[in-house]
């Protein structure tokens, strides 16, 4: 298989695993990122769930992400997968 496949069931996986994860983003390298997010809260009694996976190059906040870890001298491919929480909403 494929390492972006991998990395794609990979970022599912974490998003199947813990629903107040909103986001998730594998690093491959300094150049591809695979990244899923959900697109609608799940409810209690929800049947379904909609996600969005995205393989390429990385957006603004991701390639500042990918910056420091080149400062930091970490090595790619970064083996944690990055999680996004939801939102929290103003009162």
């Amino acid at each position: 298989m494929d390492e972006r496949a991998k990395a794609a069931a990979e970022v599912m996986a974490v998003l199947l695993s813990d629903k107040e994860v909103y986001r998730a983003v594998k690093y491959l390298d300094a150049r591809t990122v695979v990244s899923a997010c959900r697109r609608f809260r799940s409810r209690v009694n929800a049947t379904r769930a909609d996600f969005v996976i995205k393989v390429g190059r990385p957006n603004y906040l991701e390639a500042r992400f990918v910056a420091a870890c080149k400062a930091a001298k970490e090595p790619f491919p970064v083996k944690r997968v990055q999680r996004q929480p939801w939102p929290v909403k103003r009162k």
